[in-house]
């Protein structure tokens, strides 16, 4: 039987049972124990932009605005707004 990679480092026989498949990652290798970071790093990570959102918000300006002035959507300012912290 020829040997066939799938992704997800799975090695397979091609035509085999699910028997025959083994895995080429280390274990351990990619876990939160280990500190590692899954998914897309936060826009926006410094709490004092947050602040400084949160602040101007209550001074009358606009979610358009607040966005603008720190580089977001307005979907991630009112996500962030909405969460007690950013990080």
């Amino acid at each position: 039987m020829r040997a066939v990679t799938l992704p997800g480092e799975i090695r397979c026989a091609a035509g085999g049972s699910d028997g025959e498949c083994e895995s080429r990652a280390q274990p351990g290798l990619f876990d939160r124990s280990n500190g590692t970071k899954f998914g897309r790093p936060k826009k926006v990570a410094d709490t004092g932009h947050i602040a400084t959102a949160r602040r101007m918000k209550a001074d009358g300006h606009t979610g358009k605005d607040i966005a603008k002035y720190l580089g977001v959507s307005r979907a991630t300012l009112y996500r962030y707004l909405a969460q007690g912290t950013a990080a």
